[in-house]
């Protein structure tokens, strides 16, 4: 049965309609691209369902994650949408857009050069910029950085199992679907997981030097960069351990044992108890000498309190 779709792009959306606007307006308009919203969720207060962006665009197909009587009721996650974008995708390739990022202008000619070609993932680099202003941002280094020593020769783990977000790539389908690789429904850092999976299970990695998507940051969003929540570290951290349990068979576990490790140090810095509370599980799962300098940061925090 031919594919009818060569790409299928997936967006979750959450009371951000005017940016949902600005990320769909940068998706070609093709016969063999199936664009994806999922809402979760938003109020009424904030958009206009009766107008929801792309309702009246036949590319675009709209979900929502959940609806009684017309009123929507709590937020399931970004997770949990995207989750049912894959529910109805139906391209060869899957690729993953935020509502307030958008693709940049060589995504067309993207698409026209990978739709055929035979790996599993393909990378892509990224820029940053602030959401409102359009002034670049550093949000982008630290992704980059794996992608330009992959392509000086560097080992593709780093971006197999380091590039823990589910945007600027594209994934084939079957990869997914043949694994059961599916999104943590969990507020925060949801995408970890998924991430380390379908990296695992891909066979052959490719890496572009296209400049392919755009991530923003903007106040009070989920990856806010003022934002210190310890929920968020803790959430964090756990993602971490999940994403080491399942790779510790393999004898890649070492790729997240850094960030897992960071992510504790903020939350202890943040809520001495808490910290003090998970330090033996994170300790555990981070190894021995880890574990030593995080018992080291835990008691030079004890000392200032």
């Amino acid at each position: 049965m031919a594919i009818p779709y060569n790409y299928s792009v997936i967006i979750p959306h959450k009371n951000i309609p005017d940016l949902l606007e600005r990320c769909l307006a940068s998706i070609p308009r093709r016969d063999d691209v199936q664009i994806i919203v999922v809402d979760d969720n938003s109020s009424p207060e904030i958009v206009d369902f009766n107008n929801f962006p792309g309702i009246n665009d036949p590319y675009v197909e709209i979900y929502f994650s959940k609806v009684i009587l017309f009123e929507r009721i709590g937020s399931s996650g970004a997770g949990h949408a995207r989750n049912i974008g894959l529910s109805h995708a139906r391209g060869r390739w899957i690729t993953f857009v935020d509502a307030d990022d958008f693709f940049n202008a060589c995504i067309g000619e993207c698409m026209e050069e990978y739709c055929d070609d035979p790996h599993d993932i393909i990378f892509f680099r990224h820029n940053s910029v602030f959401s409102e202003t359009l002034e670049p941002t550093n949000r982008s280094e630290y992704r980059n950085k794996y992608i330009s020593k992959v392509l000086s020769g560097g080992n593709l783990d780093l971006l197999r199992y380091r590039s823990t977000v589910p945007w600027g790539k594209f994934i084939k389908r079957e990869i997914l679907e043949n694994n059961h690789v599916f999104f943590e429904e969990v507020f925060f850092c949801e995408d970890m997981v998924f991430s380390a999976k379908s990296g695992f299970f891909a066979k052959k990695l490719k890496v572009s030097e296209e400049v392919a998507y755009c991530a923003t940051e903007r106040k009070n969003s989920l990856t806010d960069p003022t934002e210190k929540d310890a929920e968020k570290f803790a959430r964090g951290m756990e993602e971490c351990i999940k994403t080491i349990k399942f790779l510790l068979p393999s004898g890649k576990a070492h790729y997240i044992v850094g960030p897992a490790s960071n992510w504790w140090k903020k939350l202890a810095g943040k809520d001495f108890r808490w910290g003090l509370w998970s330090f033996p599980r994170t300790a555990y799962y981070c190894g021995f000498g880890r574990g030593l300098k995080m018992l080291k940061h835990l008691f030079h925090i004890s000392r200032k309190l």
